[in-house]
This record gives structure tokens, sequence and C-alpha cells, in this order.
């Protein structure tokens, strides 16, 4: 209790100081618990995504970049793989909903071969597959 008095008035004698002082120590604490938790993270992901065994080829620009369509094909030609579609974001909206939801063009007759965790009626399969202004959502957000 001694020295709690000449820590109070060190402490208090430049305010802006210690101000940042705590700003910077609370912020490297945050970011430690942020990469502490992505790397938590990391561990758990591989063993989802290992069960799904699946590859993506993208364009080094992102989802919005487009690779040509005959890539399609050479990702089918390499062994072991028994499916390959189209994936192609597009910035399209619902009717005039102010926040548009992810939405990706695909080839259908492929798709649920990629994504067979998704199952859909087979008569709504086919209606989606004649309809190429169709959609597939989950119940969720048809709701």
């Amino acid at each position: 209790m001694k020295f709690f008095r000449y820590i109070l008035r060190n402490a208090t004698r430049n305010k802006v100081r210690s101000i940042l002082t705590v700003l910077s120590v609370s912020f490297c604490l945050a970011l430690m618990t942020v990469l502490y938790g992505y790397l938590a993270m990391q561990d758990v992901r591989p063993d989802e995504a290992a069960s799904h065994n699946r590859i993506v080829v993208m364009n080094n620009q992102g989802f919005a970049g487009l690779l040509p369509i005959a890539n399609v094909d050479r990702v089918l030609s390499i062994d072991g793989v028994r499916a390959a579609t189209p994936y192609s974001w597009f910035g399209g909206l619902y009717k005039d909903e102010p926040m548009p939801f992810a939405q990706f063009g695909v080839d259908a007759r492929q798709v649920f071969q990629v994504w067979d965790e998704f199952t859909i009626d087979p008569q709504e399969f086919e209606n989606w597959c004649n309809n190429r202004q169709g959609c597939v959502v989950d119940r969720r957000m048809a709701e």
C-alpha cells in the first residue's frame, strides 16, 4: 500500500500517456484473443473439410472473377475427380430486398453430384433444370 500512492500519482501526471498505454495494452490483448480463436478454429475446420474431400478452383481476384468454362473439363480430366461444376457468383437482387443473398450460377445437372449432402425432391429438381430463371434455396431462406 505504501507504493500505491506513488503509482497513482505517476499515472495521473500525464493523462494522455496513461490512456494511450491502457489502450495499447487492451488492443494487444484483444488481438491476441482473436488470433488464438482463429488458430483454434483452424484445428476444427480440416476435420470437417476432409469428410467432403472437395477442391475449389477460383480466380485470384475472388468469387467475382471468372474462369474459362474449359477449366471444368480440365478439372474433370484429373484422376480421382468424380464431378465438377462451374460456380459463378453474380450480384442479383430479389425483388426490392435491401440486402441481397449470395447467388451462384451453376450447372443444374452436376451441382448435386458435387454437393451431395444437399437433397432435393426429384420433381422439384426437374422443374428447376427446365426453368433457366429458377433457383434453389433452403427452407429457412424461402421463409
